[in-house]
């Protein structure tokens, strides 16, 4: 990355993904974090450049990684390499409920724990001591496993915990967002060591972060104190889960009324997100062994196909596919293969917004010979109506920057008046995909018969 010669100045350039691996990486440990989580290098720091090496904003070789973890070229599409594209959900009652997505993940590390092919896993849970923030742990029981199930939207520097493998007796597995994977690869590339400890990576897919005020400000906009908050969750409740408080009294108080994906989530992401999610170019971790997210694929009527806790599973290697259909054959859980093109067609916006537009933002930053992530990819054309949505995307997240703006829109988006406006968008969205979709099923449906 040009003019970076030292992690602070990843971060005084707004580029810190605040992934947590320079931390663990650092052999003096002369890293700590902020209480944004951002690094903070000690002055007796030795210039080793190791926490460069790993930095996955400074100088990510993706075509390399993808031989070297993949043993494949890399591609570009929306998925990346896989091997395999599936739907599926714990066959264990408690695990599946208690999830966001199907409980696979959770079903994944209890299932490794119990063989023993794994001694521990390092994944984000609720932090006890203040319940509205969230942290990584190196679980090594399954009830600490069990603990962190659910899904968690801010900013957790899950690669903190790496710095304990040096010395934890076993290998783990490694639950992590697409930066957090990332970062890990290119670790694991210069020290084959690390790559010895973690038996299997796991990677969560990844619209955009949230800023730790994004749950703070949305806690402030409902009223309640944070002091009588006891646990706060995501996706609490039935599927497809909401955003809620349980207080200190034993209530729970919903903090909007939809679902977290199609409510809160779409509100928070626009004002409170992390800014270099806006130059990341992969949202289904496509260096891990197995991508696991929410299968948000719509029908046929435009409605969600898979309800009631399923998530959506990418194999990528060998060692990926194979514990999936171990599992599958212990009658762990359940899957179904789905075709990729049913993938590509729901998750385009995403796709389109990471794996191109991504690079219109990196363009934009060489323009202005600011430092910029080198993905050592080419950077693609654009076309005038891209442009053109980019521009105003851009144009409403520079308002966001403004406090004043921000309060306004929370204040507005999680009103009664802007639930009923919230309601009426996703009954629109419904319907775009009811029109959009039934052209692809109908072909579906003719070349089935045709055959």
């Amino acid at each position: 990355m040009k003019g970076i010669n030292d992690i602070r100045q990843i971060v005084e350039n707004d580029l810190c993904v605040r992934c947590g691996t320079c931390a663990s990486i650092c052999p003096v440990d002369l890293i700590t974090f902020n209480e944004r989580y951002y690094p903070v290098v000690g002055q007796e720091c030795t210039e080793c450049g190791l926490c460069l090496e790993v930095c996955p904003v400074h100088d990510l070789n993706i075509p390399l990684l993808y031989e070297q973890v993949l043993g494949a070229k890399h591609i570009d599409n929306p998925v990346g390499v896989c091997n395999g594209v599936y739907v599926g959900y714990s066959t264990v009652p408690e695990i599946r409920e208690k999830a966001s997505s199907g409980g696979v993940v959770t079903q994944i590390l209890l299932s490794l724990l119990s063989s023993g092919d794994i001694d521990g896993a390092i994944v984000a849970t609720a932090d006890p001591n203040v319940p509205w923030r969230s942290k990584a742990i190196l679980a090594t029981t399954a009830e600490e496993i069990i603990k962190s199930v659910g899904s968690r939207y801010t900013i957790i520097p899950v690669n903190e915990r790496l710095k304990e493998l040096r010395k934890f007796p076993g290998r783990i597995a490694l639950v992590g967002l697409p930066c957090q994977v990332q970062s890990f690869r290119m670790w694991e590339s210069i020290d084959s060591q690390m790559g010895e400890k973690v038996a299997v990576v796991i990677g969560l897919f990844c619209n955009r972060n949230l800023e730790m005020e994004a749950t703070t400000g949305l806690v402030r906009c409902k009223k309640i104190n944070v002091s009588e908050i006891s646990a706060l969750e995501y996706r609490g409740g039935t599927w497809p889960g909401g955003i809620r408080v349980k207080l200190k009294n034993g209530s729970y108080r919903e903090l909007h009324r939809f679902g977290t994906k199609d409510g809160a989530y779409n509100h928070l992401y626009r004002i409170h997100y992390a800014e270099n999610c806006l130059n990341c170019i992969d949202f289904c971790a496509e260096l891990a062994d197995i991508s696991i997210g929410d299968p948000w694929i719509r029908g046929a009527d435009g409605d969600y196909m898979f309800k009631e806790n399923w998530s959506l599973v990418l194999t990528r290697t060998k060692r990926g596919k194979e514990i999936m259909c171990e599992l599958e054959k212990a009658k762990k859980i359940v899957l179904e293969e789905i075709p990729e093109s049913l993938f590509y067609m729901n998750f385009s916006p995403a796709a389109k917004s990471k794996k191109k537009l991504a690079f219109y933002r990196i363009k934009r930053l060489m323009e202005k010979d600011k430092p910029y992530p080198n993905y050592h990819i080419e950077i693609p054309k654009f076309t005038w109506k891209e442009l053109m949505y980019e521009y105003l995307k851009r144009l409403s997240l520079q308002l966001s920057k403004n406090n004043t703006m921000k309060n306004i829109y929370m204040n507005f988006a999680f009103s009664k008046l802007g639930e009923r406006l919230t309601q009426i968008k996703i009954a629109y969205k419904k319907y775009r995909y009811r029109i959009a979709n039934s052209r692809y099923y109908s072909k579906r449906y003719l070349s089935r018969k045709q055959k």
